[in-house]
């Protein structure tokens, strides 16, 4: 009998128990089941009644009531409730309507043979109401067993005992980031397996070109949102800036490895976005632009680098330094509102002699863009400045400063798993997936002198999610800049983690590899990746 047959049976099986076994006395603690979400390519509703039935039935022992929703009140749910998405304050709302003490809701999502479960119970009886999320990834033959230690772990919660020390099923395997492919470069064009990084990265369509062979490698337990790199200590060597959604740590670059400097950790309820560098002020020392989603919109905290970061203001919305390194870098600002996280028009901004930050130049509206990927750069040397970035379809655009459209490719490239589901945050159902692209880059792949375009590119899986795009592999793209045109010339090999984020420091091309991370509250895998471009 195959497994996912195996598990449908069990689970109807455990619910039948269930049902027999429930007892019809009265209880002073009450947990209401809410719908479950299952995004799977398979039929949901009866994998999803399975999973409550089976959660019921460990859930349901003396001193405890399991609150059923009616047919009726069912039906006035919204359709993403009905799909079993609800959020904090709606699990709050339907718990308290039924007079529940506690109320669990969550997630299971399924892709091939691994699964990953994303549960939450909420204790009503604090004030404020208290979460407890549990996040679990494991294989069909565990499945069941990790589900029935969830179930247990919730029981000791509500009976006011410590949980049971947790055992860790082993999850799917991590695949490799290498493969044996046809060598580790791959020209435009060519389909196949997955190549080696740490080999190198490009291959040229064009003759003379030499390989780039990574120079160090650094492995990360948590889920990489954005990087940089900038000389902090002016010492020669850059420090590296790798922002996860609840810390930023500071690591100093040391030969083939990195030592932990320092770490700024995420406010209470806020979610990190982006990091970025710059001397905007030109007072010799750089600033430290961070992006979080904090209370319903986006506000950039401002440090100063004085042997340490030192806060220096918050403001709402987007500050990102952008450009190219060594030659002009711009600060980029939209503001943000509540649930509208990206609003109104872009700026250059600059610093006033008083150190206040002003308005420079307003930008024309550029339809679709996505604001971390805007690069301004004087591509035909007049002095003003051309924007390169990623617009409609998630497509390569090239516009001028009246907004007038010079290039705009036909491929889609970018993707991202770092995103805010308002949808999921709020309860409403109509508010979007906000999504926080990697930047693009400028750098001399070639060695002629000249700047090109670094971009990543990002594979969905395909079929699996209803609503949205999850990115389980990637590939690094870099564009030749001919004239107001781009051309793809060279392409890396596929790897088998998402690429977050990118950055150049000098002539060294640091990548954020992120392994594609189901979980909602787990701590995630990722890699930092350096190549030498070489000598220019």
């Amino acid at each position: 009998m195959p497994k996912k047959i195996l598990i449908f049976v069990v689970l109807s099986t455990f619910g039948l128990m269930g049902l027999l076994s429930q007892r019809v006395e009265s209880s002073t603690k009450r947990i209401l089941l809410l719908p479950l979400a299952v995004y799977s390519p398979q039929p949901q509703a009866y994998l999803r009644n399975g999973l409550m039935s089976m959660l019921g039935s460990r859930l349901s022992v003396e001193g405890l009531q399991i609150v059923s929703l009616s047919k009726d009140y069912q039906a006035k749910f919204s359709k993403k409730e009905k799909a079993g998405v609800f959020g904090k304050d709606r699990a709050k709302e339907l718990g308290e309507a039924l007079r529940a003490n506690y109320v669990v809701f969550g997630s299971v999502t399924i892709v091939g043979k691994g699964y990953s479960l994303d549960l939450s119970l909420l204790d009503l009886t604090k004030n404020p109401p208290k979460l407890t999320h549990i996040s679990r990834a494991t294989t069909e033959d565990q499945f069941i067993p990790i589900l029935a230690e969830i179930a247990n772990e919730f029981r000791s919660i509500v009976e006011g005992r410590y949980p049971p020390a947790k055992t860790f099923a082993r999850g799917p395997k991590a695949a490799s980031s290498t493969g044996s492919g046809s060598g580790p470069f791959r020209p435009l064009g060519e389909t196949g397996g997955y190549g080696s990084w740490d080999q190198g990265l490009f291959r040229p369509t064009a003759q003379g070109y030499h390989q780039l062979g990574a120079s160090g490698r650094y492995n990360l337990r948590l889920s990489v949102m954005s990087i940089d790199a900038y000389d902090l200590t002016n010492n020669g060597h850059p420090e590296i800036l790798i922002l996860s959604r609840n810390e930023l740590r500071i690591y100093s670059k040391e030969g083939a490895s990195l030592r932990l400097l320092d770490v700024i950790k995420a406010r209470r309820g806020e979610d990190l976005l982006k990091i970025s560098i710059g001397d905007v002020d030109s007072n010799g020392t750089p600033e430290i632009y961070v992006a979080g989603f904090y209370r319903g919109q986006v506000y950039t905290t401002v440090y100063d680098w004085k042997k340490k970061p030192i806060k220096r203001f918050e403001k709402s919305g987007h500050l990102f330094v952008s450009g190219k390194r060594g030659s002009k870098t711009y600060l980029l600002y939209q503001d943000s509102s509540q649930w509208n996280l990206f609003k109104g028009p872009v700026y250059f901004m600059r610093y006033n002699s008083d150190g206040h930050l002003v308005k420079a130049t307003k930008l024309p509206r550029l339809t679709h863009l996505k604001f971390y990927t805007l690069v301004p750069y004087d591509i035909n040397k007049d002095g003003a400045p051309e924007l390169i970035g990623l617009g409609e379809g998630n497509t390569l655009h090239i516009w001028d400063l009246s907004g007038e459209t010079l290039f705009q490719d036909d491929e889609s490239i970018g993707g991202t798993n770092n995103a805010i589901d308002l949808a999921q945050v709020t309860g409403q159902e109509e508010l979007p997936r906000v999504p926080f692209n990697s930047r693009l880059v400028l750098a001399d792949v070639n060695g002629d002198g000249k700047a090109d375009l670094i971009a990543p590119k990002n594979l969905a899986l395909v079929g699996v999610f209803e609503h949205f795009k999850y990115y389980d592999s990637g590939y690094v793209l870099a564009y030749k800049i001919e004239g107001t045109k781009l051309e793809k010339n060279w392409t890396s090999p596929k790897h088998r983690y998402c690429v977050t984020d990118v950055q150049m420091f000098g002539n060294t091309l640091f990548v954020a590899l992120q392994k594609l991370q189901l979980k909602n509250y787990a701590k995630g895998y990722s890699h930092l990746v350096w190549f030498n471009l070489g000598k220019k």
